[in-house]
């Protein structure tokens, strides 16, 4: 895979120097390695992928809490249906419920026609994961499907009258239990860089990347997350000596070689 760094912002005071990381795959990377370093795919030209704070959810280790029953109590009618994508599930009642869901939660015109053509269409969408109730589809998951590996739980689109309050959760909560009867490694999430996203921590086998390897210590997530609200200037991570004491303490070759022993090849 080849590496490419895209300047961002600089602190030259602190001599920060930040780069935003892309991933560019060639024919022999295996994707399923693309996503263990740390990089999620983006939906936009050039294909690529971008590094960050990837979350995932180790299927081996995962099982249904008694919160997590809950929920799925909550639409015990609902039926989970994968299929791979193509033309004919795309059709104009699908599109209008998927751009008024988007309306809704993530605000007017987030996500036109154009961009979500481009996401279903793109290398990064595989299958589709379809939420039924009685035949009425009521939930769309966009999804990266590479067997027995891995899947990327990608947009999310569900219906969001009150009667549907906790689908978006049941729907996630649903695939997380389907894809670990199915025997598959890791369901991919997304990121968590705020309070907001920390309610995909809530399954057992959750884990996220720290840019040297896969945590499952929710203190350090919890330290990551408030320590990027701070106003004032702080240093890189791998500088900040809080970070270091408190869960890196032995930066050392041993350390540093978990980063190589993600490999790319």
């Amino acid at each position: 895979m080849k590496i490419l760094f895209s300047e961002a912002t600089d602190d030259y005071a602190n001599y920060q120097f930040s780069y935003v990381i892309w991933g560019v795959p060639e024919n022999t990377d295996r994707i399923n390695n693309v996503f263990n370093a740390g990089f999620l795919p983006t939906s936009g030209p050039p294909e690529h992928y971008y590094l960050a704070r990837s979350v995932r959810v180790d299927l081996s280790r995962f099982s249904l809490s008694s919160e997590n029953r809950r929920i799925l109590r909550k639409f015990e009618n609902l039926r989970l249906d994968i299929l791979e994508k193509n033309d004919n599930l795309f059709d104009k009642t699908v599109q209008s419920m998927c751009l008024r869901s988007a309306d809704q939660r993530f605000g007017p015109n987030v996500m036109s026609e154009v961009r979500l053509k481009r996401i279903v269409e793109g290398r990064q969408t595989s299958h589709i994961l379809l939420y039924f109730i009685d035949d009425e589809l009521v939930g769309l998951v966009t999804a990266l499907i590479e067997a027995p590996h891995f899947v990327h739980y990608n947009f999310a689109f569900h219906e969001t009258d009150a009667h549907f309050k906790s689908l978006g959760i049941f729907m996630m909560t649903s695939a997380i239990s389907k894809f670990s009867q199915l025997g598959f490694d890791h369901i991919y999430l997304g990121t968590c860089y705020s309070a907001r996203s920390l309610y995909k921590a809530q399954f057992k086998g959750f884990e996220f990347f720290n840019g040297l390897r896969w945590s499952n210590d929710m203190q350090e997530l919890n330290f990551l997350i408030n320590r990027s609200r701070q106003q004032h200037k702080i240093p890189h991570l791998l500088e900040c000596h809080d970070y270091l004491d408190q869960f890196l303490p032995k930066l050392d070759d041993s350390a540093l070689a978990a980063v190589a022993s993600l490999s790319l090849l």
